[in-house]
């Protein structure tokens, strides 16, 4: 699947080669079936714990590099755009 979607972005769009996008739209589907995040909160969560994982690698590489590095945290929902989002991409409702 990885080389399938390789392709897809090495050309810059999902609809290359044809089929207007049905694969895209079948891969999408996949994505959303093997998702263990099934509400926003674990979602939320699961960012959480990515966003630190970054953040400690970061750290080092900026320290190494003497620079600085901001920790911009995960997105916040306090406006709704999350569930908006994920509602009009499918991923929820």
């Amino acid at each position: 699947m990885l080389t399938n979607l390789r392709s897809h972005w090495s050309h810059g769009r999902w609809t290359d080669g044809g089929g207007g996008g049905v694969e895209a739209i079948r891969t999408k589907e996949q994505w959303v079936k093997a998702n263990p995040n099934t509400t926003l909160e674990t979602a939320v969560a699961a960012a959480r714990v990515k966003q630190d994982l970054m953040h400690a690698a970061a750290t080092k590489i900026a320290d190494r590099l003497d620079i600085k590095w901001k920790n911009s945290g995960i997105k916040k929902n306090k406006s709704g755009r999350i569930d908006q989002k994920a509602v009009t991409r499918g991923y929820m409702g």
